[in-house]
């Protein structure tokens, strides 16, 4: 969690997410799915 928000953090800075999210936020949204499912996988 601490590592997803980190970089989250760090697109922001780099202005990557504001650019992305307006036009891309469902691609955000499955790839945060994505990165939530492995979380759980890999728990187990």
């Amino acid at each position: 969690i601490l590592i997803a928000v980190g970089l989250i953090i760090w697109l922001s800075n780099l202005g990557v997410i504001h650019v992305a999210w307006r036009r891309d936020w469902p691609v955000i949204l499955i790839v945060i799915g994505i990165i939530g499912l492995v979380k759980h996988i890999f728990k187990k």
